[in-house]
């Protein structure tokens, strides 16, 4: 059962991560997926057992993705937006921890 859980969250995750990425634009979809992510991960740090690690690992993981800020910030780069990318890098890192250490200060 428990890997059939694992399978739908995943799946879950990364549909949500794809139907963002349609509604908006990149980098928007791919930011707004990784902080809301981290956000739900700091919520869900505070609890324990397989459901952390269904929706964490399986569907959070989907979610989120790093190759899709480093993908968003090459492309940025090789459009000649440079200082966009770093900001875009640096702000995804450092909102993310705040919406993690948020989340989690919510959930305790």
């Amino acid at each position: 059962m428990t890997i059939a859980l694992v399978a739908i969250a995943a799946v879950v995750g990364g549909l949500a991560r794809w139907q963002l990425t349609v509604l908006s634009w990149r980098p928007l979809g791919t930011f707004i997926a990784n902080i809301t992510g981290a956000f739900a991960l700091g919520v869900l740090a505070a609890t324990a057992g397989d459901s952390r690690t269904i929706v964490g690992l399986a569907g959070l993981g989907a979610l989120t993705t790093v190759s899709g800020v480093v993908d968003d910030a090459i492309t940025m780069r090789e459009r000649g937006r440079g200082a966009s990318a770093n900001a875009y890098v640096v702000s995804t890192i450092v909102l993310g921890v705040a919406a993690a250490w948020i989340g989690l200060k919510i959930a305790l």
